[in-house]
């Protein structure tokens, strides 16, 4: 499954795309932040990238596809699609 142009309330992307792979349970997400939004991240983290690509385990729960958690446990990302 391959979602492109998808949209975030709070940042600005060129690119934001998910590539779901269900044979090997993979998430690929390929981003590009737009200028405003890589100046937000980088101005407080100089490790930011304006372009990159994550890679997450999905599985599926409920008829609903979730992401491995990831970060500590007070604070953590998952995806649920």
């Amino acid at each position: 499954m391959h979602l492109t142009k998808c949209k975030n309330l709070n940042d600005g992307f060129i690119k934001n795309e998910y590539i779901l792979d269900f044979e090997k349970s993979l998430m690929k997400r390929n981003y590009i932040y737009d200028n405003k939004t890589y100046e937000k991240y980088r101005s407080t983290d100089l490790s930011v990238k304006q372009e990159g690509s994550v890679e997450r385990f999905i599985y599926e729960d409920s008829s609903l596809i979730f992401t491995d958690k990831v970060g500590h446990p007070q604070f953590y990302t998952q995806f649920v699609f």
